[in-house]
């Protein structure tokens, strides 16, 4: 938390021997809370050596936190205070804390503890202290002179895809160290003024590297939705959590856009089919799952890749339900990476622990109840119906004339299966979509190689700067063993993201926009222009964020 400063001098804590955060820290002071022996437990994991604990001087979001207690129906009239503590953890224990550095910055996290006339505030005899914000590098492991690893847990296919800068500071304002890091935001509900889905809306939004805005607040939440904390009708009503359409209106008072969906429903998309393409594309997903205990919503901001996973294939192989149109590269994810704000940042959700299968009010178990994901506002066509789309149109290209003969062997080869196979080829293509944008693709398409040593020319990645449209889904066609051992493509569809529902669900596929194979490509609604020449008859690497290095221990 950058410009908020320490009541006196900091003081660097040694936790490296004969410390522990679970009896010295956590259980000390605040007993039971989940998060904050998670934000240990990772600290252990990355190194720390050090932390230090900081009484702050409250800011207006502090005070806000404050004030909005103060106001509710369970202690109207009397005085609620706030103290703010701030833990920040680093991987190295200098003589002086002005020796910190961002570079051993692991993590900070500011708790607050309300206080009512004085007294520890209790509410369902429990004390009022939570985490109003907290930063966390993605885990990460620190070799011998090396930074950055990947957590070796998940032998690097661990990807927390919303992560952003994020400014801090240790000390007070007249001497103070800055710090930063990237990570992604955390926090918890208060279950007064704030509930699970504010905390979801704030670590999606406040995480999304998309989204360039002021901090979101719990206060700025309830100004949206004309929450009044001293109204009881409207305090009882927030005890009951908040719907999909409140949090789809909080997105929309921010400018924000969202495509959200119910499940199970009449189109048998499953939960995680839907929410991959846009975590794919780093736009958070808050996923609602319910139980016997409730409903409850987490924010879902990365997914691990388990490629040596048997089910997809074997599936498919050996007739077991459901039988798919083709392999969503969601098959090879074993879990999401969620922040839950009942157990902390950066744990993993296995994919299938809350799919469903059978109708809610039969289902006892845990199940995905409804998703909201954050798109740009010029998105109108969501990732899973473009997916969808793309896989029919790879069948489609295989099956139809082209007016071309181009020998290649991978075309060749794609072409056979369809013979031999029959109709049912497609459910060995893998189909992988994300939201991209003209200048990222032609740059990524103007320096591959394909794996026959052939690259595009020229002429061609013009071509493509004058037919692609500015933002587009690209579903990448792969194969089983080329997705999970190569890591790479056999072919593209692209679909305008900007199509109106008219368009897109058009006879003509009047949303598509281009389209390759080795050897061959289309373009144009419907893709009823043949492009004479495509130079690239091989595979090619997927699509991967530009902006990170890729993970080194990537299996």
């Amino acid at each position: 938390m950058d410009g908020v400063f320490c009541q006196g001098e900091p003081k660097i804590v040694p936790c490296d021997k004969g410390y522990s955060f679970f009896h010295n820290l956590v259980e000390n002071r605040w007993a039971g809370n989940g998060p904050l022996h998670r934000l240990s437990s990772l600290s252990r994991k990355m190194r720390v050596k050090s932390f230090v604990l900081e009484n702050l001087v409250p800011n207006q979001e502090i005070q806000e936190e404050a004030n909005a207690v103060g106001q509710h129906p369970d202690f109207a009239g009397q005085s609620v205070t706030a103290n703010a503590v701030r833990l920040s953890f680093f991987r190295a224990q200098p003589k002086d804390w002005r020796q910190l550095t961002s570079r051993d910055l692991l993590g900070y996290a500011v708790v607050v503890e309300l206080k009512c006339n004085g007294k520890c505030l209790k509410h369902k005899n429990k004390p009022v202290a939570y985490v109003l914000e907290s930063v966390v590098r993605p885990p990460t492991i620190f070799l011998d002179g090396v930074d950055g690893q990947p957590h070796p847990e998940s032998a690097g296919n661990y990807y927390v895809h919303c992560v952003r800068p994020y400014r801090s500071v240790v000390g007070t304002d007249r001497d103070s160290v800055s710090l930063s890091l990237e990570g992604s935001f955390f926090c918890q509900q208060n279950a007064l003024t704030h509930v699970c889905a504010h905390a979801a809306l704030r670590m999606a939004i406040n995480s999304s590297p998309s989204i360039d805005r002021d901090k979101l607040t719990n206060a700025k939440i309830n100004q949206l939705l004309c929450i009044d904390y001293s109204n009881t009708a409207s305090v009882d009503s927030l005890r009951k959590g908040l719907r999909r359409d409140q949090i789809e209106q909080v997105m929309k008072g921010l400018g924000l856009h969202s495509k959200s969906l119910e499940f199970p429903n009449p189109e048998r998309i499953g939960y995680a089919e839907y929410i991959y393409p846009l975590i794919e594309s780093r736009f958070p997903v808050i996923l609602g799952i319910e139980g016997l205990m409730g409903g409850h919503v987490v924010a879902v901001l990365g997914h691990t890749v388990n490629s040596d996973r048997w089910e997809p294939q074997a599936r498919q192989g050996y007739g077991s339900f459901p039988l798919a149109q083709y392999h969503s590269s969601a098959a090879w994810a074993d879990h999401f990476i969620i922040s839950d704000d009942n157990y902390g940042m950066y744990v993993t959700l296995p994919r299938d622990m809350i799919r469903n299968y059978i109708l809610p009010e039969f289902d006892p178990n845990l199940h995905a109840a409804m998703a909201v994901g954050l798109v740009p506002k010029a998105v109108r066509v969501n990732g899973y119906d473009a997916e969808s789309l793309g896989a029919r149109v790879i069948e489609w290209l295989l099956s139809t004339p082209t007016g071309v003969a181009p020998a290649c062997r991978w075309l060749d080869f794609l072409r056979g299966n369809m013979r031999r196979g029959g109709r049912h080829v497609h459910r060995t293509v893998v189909c992988r979509t994300l939201l991209t944008d003209r200048n990222r693709y032609c740059g990524e398409m103007a320096t591959v190689e394909d794996s026959e040593g052939a690259r595009l020319t020229p002429a061609e990645i013009l071509k493509l700067r004058s037919i692609l449209p500015a933002r587009f889904w690209v579903t990448e066609m792969s194969l089983p063993d080329l997705y999970t051992a190569n890591k790479h493509k056999i072919g593209d569809v692209i679909i305008d993201a900007a199509a109106s529902k008219e368009r897109h669900k058009s006879r003509g596929g009047d949303s598509l926009a281009f389209a390759w194979l080795p050897g061959l490509a289309r373009c144009g609604p419907g893709l009823a222009n043949i492009i004479p020449s495509w130079s690239l008859k091989g595979h090619i690497p997927l699509l991967r964020h530009v902006d990170g290095p890729l993970p080194t221990l990537e299996w």
